[in-house]
């Protein structure tokens, strides 16, 4: 209901409406109207920067606040606005850090490798569905970039839960031969003993390409 607002065909045409829906009382039209603002290109976004700019710095809902700055970076890709998205991993509000996590995931692999470091601390979120995101998040890096997450990566064999431990697997599967090597022991660890079988069977196969490849 709340995803996007009908605001007719030609949004260009009804975009001043949409605009004052930032400050409405209802958080979930206030999302909407950042999202729906957000399909708009930048020609069109710059007429309301400062209106966006606005909710960027001083909504009172966070995930507002991170719509607006991947709005923002569309308008000024250096100003530093993901820097502001990855600073929201670290609040206390579980949806707030999931909803970075995503927005981030959004980004090209090299400019999501300038926040891998702290994508990589969620890997030890207490949430699980954070973990996984942060897990499959990263497998988007570049081979070179990946590997400075291996190790953190291969604790995750070491996961609660099953699809954690899965995705930890896959996404160390995507490294080079020899950064995989550094972890084969881990690897064929959870290949011999995990308890459930989707991570025996997918650490099996990360398992016979590294060592296909020696």
């Amino acid at each position: 209901m709340y995803d996007e607002l009908d605001c007719g065909v030609d949004l260009p045409g009804h975009v001043w409406a949409v605009v004052p829906l930032l400050e409405d009382s209802d958080v979930y039209v206030r999302r909407a109207a950042m999202q729906t603002l957000g399909k708009l290109e930048p020609a069109a976004l710059a007429q309301h920067q400062q209106a966006i700019a606005k909710a960027a710095e001083e909504n009172s809902d966070a995930q507002v606040q991170i719509a607006a700055r991947v709005v923002m970076h569309k308008l000024e890709p250096a100003a530093g606005h993901m820097d502001a998205v990855a600073a929201k991993l670290e609040d206390p509000d579980e949806d707030v850090r999931y909803a970075a996590v995503q927005t981030l995931g959004k980004l090209e692999s090299a400019a999501l490798a300038q926040h891998g470091a702290a994508l990589a601390a969620r890997l030890e979120d207490f949430n699980e569905f954070l973990r996984l995101a942060a897990v499959e998040r990263l497998g988007k890096l570049e081979p070179v970039a990946l590997a400075q997450h291996g190790a953190a990566l291969a604790a995750r064999l070491e996961d609660s839960q099953w699809l954690v431990r899965q995705a930890a697997v896959e996404t160390l599967g995507k490294l080079d031969l020899a950064a995989l090597a550094l972890h084969e022991q881990a690897i064929a660890n959870a290949a011999e003993e995990d308890k459930d079988s989707d991570v025996r069977r997918a650490a099996a196969k990360v398992l016979t390409k590294l060592r296909a490849g020696k």
